[in-house]
């Protein structure tokens, strides 16, 4: 996370500023822009783009990058899935939400949608019972 992260006043940001600093990203670091891009290297902080555009899929689409774009040798494999949403859930004492998962988890959401579809699968995969 740069130093220029806690000076910005979210309440009054545009949309098209954060959308330009992926951008930015993509040219200064190559495409994909992945969350740890972000983080070390951009201006605002991941979960600004989780509260304004829902996930970092429909961040990375209207920013005009391809939000399916991985760079490679990112995949993770399905233990590695598992066992980071079992941490997860022992550090809160119960299955992660979705937004849970993106902002204190070690993956997004993003490959275990990939991977089983839903969050719900996900999280039955990974034996926890699913509480409506």
């Amino acid at each position: 996370m740069t130093n220029n992260q806690s000076f910005h006043n979210h309440e009054y940001l545009s949309d098209a500023d954060p959308l330009a600093d992926l951008q930015r990203l993509a040219d200064e670091h190559g495409q994909p822009v992945l969350l740890e891009d972000v983080e070390e290297h951009g201006e605002y902080d991941p979960s600004t783009y989780f509260r304004r555009f829902e996930s970092w899929f429909d961040a990375r689409k209207e920013a005009g990058l391809n939000p399916e774009d991985i760079r490679p040798g990112r995949r993770v494999d399905e233990d590695d899935l598992i066992d980071a949403v079992r941490d997860l859930a022992v550090e809160l004492g119960r299955p992660p939400s979705q937004s849970e998962m993106n902002q204190r988890g070690e993956h997004s959401i993003t490959p275990y949608l990939r991977r089983w579809g839903t969050w719900p699968k996900a999280l039955e995969a990974a034996g926890m019972e699913i509480v409506d």
